[in-house]
């Protein structure tokens, strides 16, 4: 997207393919489920404002940038070693995030880069 641009994702979203998004300086919303039924590939945000999940399901969670604050709302699963992986300047976290086992028995990671709340 363009500086400053919105992307929202006003359904639930299912899928095992890798979804990368850059939303300059806007904002990322999902306002549905995000892999509920079939979770995702590996999701990343390049870059964002404020970014807001209700539950989440997928490989893995990166937001490399962030210059506002990510929420997250409802429960947040990653099934890869790379697990979550936020940079921004405020995390915000009603819910439970969790990592199942991979192929080799191991869990995932967390990383927060930015101050959280709960």
């Amino acid at each position: 997207a363009s500086t400053g641009g919105a992307v929202t994702c006003g359904s639930t979203l299912d899928g095992a393919q890798t979804l990368g998004i850059t939303a300059v300086g806007g904002t990322v919303t999902f306002t549905g489920a995000v892999g509920a039924t079939t979770p995702l590939g590996a999701l990343s945000i390049a870059s964002a404002n404020n970014v807001t999940a209700t539950t989440l399901s997928s490989a893995s969670f990166v937001q490399a940038a962030g210059s506002g604050t990510t929420t997250f709302n409802g429960a947040v699963n990653t099934t890869a070693t790379a697990g979550v992986d936020v940079t921004t300047n405020t995390i915000e976290n009603y819910t439970l995030i969790s990592f199942a086992p991979n192929a080799s028995g191991s869990s995932g990671s967390i990383r927060i880069n930015g101050l959280v709340f709960n």
